[in-house]
This record gives C-alpha cells, sequence and structure tokens, in this order.
C-alpha cells in the first residue's frame, strides 16, 4: 500500500461515520483533480487528516456533553453508578496493589560516601551551616 493510499484511508477511518461517504468521494475526487490544478497532494492529504480530525474531535464533544447534561437532568443513572463502581473498583486495586508490593521492614541500605579527603569542601558538611564533620572547631577561622 503506499504512503498516500495508506494516508487517505487512515483520514477516512478517523472521519466520524455519518461523515464518511461524502468526504470519502469528496476527497477523492480532490486527490485526482487537485494536481493539475496546482495543488500538491501532500497538501490534499493534509487537509483531508485534519478536517477528520476535527469533525471527529467535535463529535466526541457532542456526544460527551449529551451524556453530561443527562448526568445533570438525573438521567442515565445506570451510567453514573457504573462509572461510580469502575471508579471504587480501580482505586480498591491501587491501594491493594500498594499494600502487597510493600515489603514489611524495609532494610537500611547503607550508603556508599567519597572519602573526606576527596570531597571538594574540606571538613564541613556543606554550605548551608559552618558545624566540621569532626566536631571540633580548631584551626578554623571565627564564627562571624
Amino acid at each position: 500500500m503506499r504512503f498516500t493510499e495508506a494516508v487517505f484511508a487512515s483520514a477516512v477511518a478517523l472521519t466520524p461515520v455519518r461523515l464518511r461517504e461524502v468526504r470519502e468521494e469528496q476527497w477523492r475526487a480532490d486527490l485526482r483533480d487537485g494536481p493539475a490544478m496546482g495543488i500538491s497532494a501532500k497538501s490534499l492529504l493534509f487537509g483531508a487528516v485534519r478536517s477528520s480530525a476535527m469533525a471527529r474531535s467535535h463529535d466526541l464533544l457532542h456526544r460527551g456533553g449529551k451524556v453530561l447534561s443527562r448526568i445533570k437532568k438525573g438521567e442515565n443513572l445506570r451510567l453514573v453508578l457504573g462509572i461510580a463502581g469502575a471508579a471504587a473498583i480501580l482505586v480498591g486495586s491501587v491501594v491493594v496493589g500498594i499494600q502487597a508490593s510493600a515489603e514489611p521492614e524495609q532494610a537500611e541500605v547503607p550508603l556508599v560516601k567519597a572519602p573526606l579527603e576527596n570531597r571538594p569542601i574540606g571538613g564541613y558538611e556543606g554550605w548551608w551551616n559552618s558545624t566540621p564533620v569532626s566536631g571540633s572547631a580548631e584551626g578554623l577561622p571565627q564564627e562571624l
């Protein structure tokens, strides 16, 4: 299957069912006659894919809005209960999975530290404090 045919087939498949037959006929005519009019086949395919994606997203938004309006009106109680049940099962299985994978006693993993002479800052723990690691401030400048 050629690239053009594959892109065309995916654009047609992405189009909502109610528009599929009409759009397929229009796009085939465009691909047949467009290059003679100076319109490249790539730009026609890009337009077909973009058009079908937009039509699909508008269709999904419209159907989603219908379902939400029915739920707000109190209709589709089975749908609401099904969504709530699925969410409860999902949350429960996540909790059980976390509990099952946790070890009862987590062994402390010893940290490997570099020797003191290889550290960039002499005997200090870091720049945020002035407490020497050895505990002795002998030979250090006086704190202000």
